[in-house]
């Protein structure tokens, strides 16, 4: 049963629209990602414990370029499903072929908008019945820091857990010759001088590779809009985790948020 926390029909004025679609542009993406190979790279591959770098090699292990230009969500679906069941179950073209074509792409034309946020999370509840997903979309981009790290920690802490999670962000960029919304996958965490990072697992082979970027950074391009939804990150998990972001110290706030749970 769906269940559906916090306010889903929230409307954002044009102001606010404009608002986080003139900040995001103030992050130089390029200037602030950080390579695997650079010294600044090393650092902080430096800064995973053994049960991290076990996450993270884990997550990479299951790496599929996006195979279409349309096919970031997709490609990043597959990823985390693949990983969350330690195998290559799903592939782009069996989710494409099973739950989009015909479906939320009806004409070729679709595609050239690609695919929402809500539109990957339901593809990955009709895929696998055996996972579930929480989707935060809010336009505060303090509350949106305070829950992705929460996830952050419930996905990449060391401590024992009953449960196996991923995380796929929904953001906005410009990088690359290439300016627009874009999913990736986030193999791992990490904080090197008080600085906290995200590894991206960037999809769009054709245009760069996966790197660490700084999570402060990263926030207004998660709460770039999409039309008049903002964007946001997917938490996926295979049981109930030990704490959820309803029952956490977000939840007084949580009116705030499009916060969905299935």
């Amino acid at each position: 049963q769906r269940r559906v926390h916090g306010n889903q029909k929230t409307k954002h004025s044009i102001e606010t629209i404009n608002y986080f679609k003139s900040l995001y542009r103030t992050v130089d993406y390029a200037e602030n990602a950080i390579f695997p190979g650079t010294i600044e790279g090393d650092v902080l591959e430096a800064q995973l414990n053994p049960s991290q770098r076990l996450i993270k090699s884990s997550i990479e292990k299951y790496y599929q370029p996006q195979i279409e230009g349309a096919f970031c969500g997709i490609a990043s679906a597959a990823i985390c499903l693949n990983y969350l069941h330690s195998g290559p179950a799903y592939s782009q073209k069996s989710l494409y072929t099973n739950h989009v074509k015909g479906k939320l792409w009806k004409a070729s034309k679709d595609s050239y908008a690609g695919l929402s946020l809500e539109q990957i999370h339901s593809i990955i509840t009709a895929a696998d019945k055996k996972v579930a997903v929480d989707r935060i979309q809010a336009a505060d981009m303090e509350l949106v820091e305070t829950s992705f790290k929460m996830y952050l920690d419930l996905t990449f802490s060391s401590e024992p857990r009953e449960y196996n999670s991923c995380l796929i962000i929904n953001f906005c960029r410009k990088f690359m010759k290439h300016e627009g919304g874009h999913f990736c996958p986030i193999s791992s965490y990490a904080n090197y001088s008080g600085v906290d990072y995200v590894h991206i697992l960037d999809v769009a082979a054709h245009r760069t590779k996966p790197h660490w970027f700084p999570l402060k950074k990263l926030i207004p391009l998660l709460c770039r809009f999409d039309g008049s939804t903002p964007r946001g990150f997917l938490f996926i998990y295979t049981t109930a985790p030990p704490v959820h972001a309803a029952k956490g110290k977000t939840s007084v706030q949580l009116s705030e948020f499009n916060l969905f749970s299935n």
